[in-house]
């Protein structure tokens, strides 16, 4: 109700949760009509698929009904289905939601518990299937580094030239100083020199890291459309485009808000001033 009155768009629930707070069990897939449980025992990694139980049933289909109604503006089959009684397949409701959701138009929305690991992996699917891939975005667009007004174009593709975005800059504690990097177009291989068109810099990549919260996996190449973490870079902050030197892009930087809240902090010993004093030298 919030999404619809507050951020003024169409949304509409495709789960609902089974039980609350600390009675919550699961969720109700609302479009395969299926009840989903992550069990305690193997810390929610497995899916248990069942009948929905009896007690929720109509008003599942309340919310189903609703779903429906909603994604009927976007495909005249589903309303034509509707309007005749007949049952929307599984697949023309996920297609119709896509559309809808790439449109910028349509918000679906789900449920879980990130503490319990219950529906992760639903949550998961539904980035896969609902989100826009790079091709769906199209070319990408930056800018000439000798001409502002002159449009750069790169394709999303791994034949392409190679260019990316550095999001995020972390400190790990065995390899040191990392950057994230969203690689739009083109390969990085590890080893390879790579430029900075925003600084007019040279960098080299000493290794490439596919992140899963703490841990990591080291990759030997990456390419277009993947997320990876790099390490090597010496020059490069956030927001700025690494590219290949003989065909240089920028792409816009990143917008931050304006800062809101200001919190001071006081190291309460001098072993922690060091502590601080380091660790401001890292941000």
């Amino acid at each position: 109700e919030e999404i619809r009155t507050r951020l003024d768009k169409k949304a509409a629930a495709i789960q609902r949760p089974i039980g609350a707070e600390e009675n919550f069990q699961g969720i109700v897939d609302l479009i395969e009509m299926k009840a989903l449980y992550f069990p305690m025992e193997n810390m929610g990694s497995k899916v248990e698929v069942k009948d929905i139980p009896a007690d929720l049933l109509d008003e599942c289909q309340l919310y189903r009904d609703e779903l429906l109604d909603n994604l009927s503006n976007y495909d005249e089959a589903i309303t034509d289905l509707i309007l005749m009684g007949e049952e929307v397949s599984i697949d023309l409701i996920k297609s119709t939601l896509r559309k809808a959701v790439i449109s910028h138009d349509f918000i679906p929305v789900l449920c879980g518990s990130a503490f319990k690991n219950k529906g992760v992996q639903p949550l998961l699917d539904a980035v896969s299937f609902y989100l826009p891939s790079p091709l769906d975005r199209g070319d990408l667009k930056g800018h000439n580094i000798k001409d502002a007004e002159k449009v750069e174009i790169r394709k999303p593709d791994s034949d392409e030239m190679f260019s990316a975005i550095a999001f995020k800059i972390a400190t790990d504690p065995f390899v040191g100083s990392v950057t994230f990097l969203r690689i739009y177009s083109g390969k990085l291989e590890a080893g390879q020199q790579v430029y900075n068109s925003l600084k007019k810099k040279r960098e080299r990549i000493n290794k490439i890291f596919q992140m899963h919260a703490d841990k990591r996996t080291e990759l030997q190449f990456a390419q277009a459309g993947e997320i990876v973490a790099v390490a090597g870079l010496k020059e490069t902050t956030t927001g700025e485009t690494l590219c290949t030197e003989n065909k240089p892009i920028v792409y816009d930087l990143m917008e931050f808000p304006e800062t809101v809240i200001s919190v001071a902090i006081e190291a309460k010993t001098a072993n922690d001033e060091k502590k601080l004093v380091s660790t401001l030298d890292q941000l």
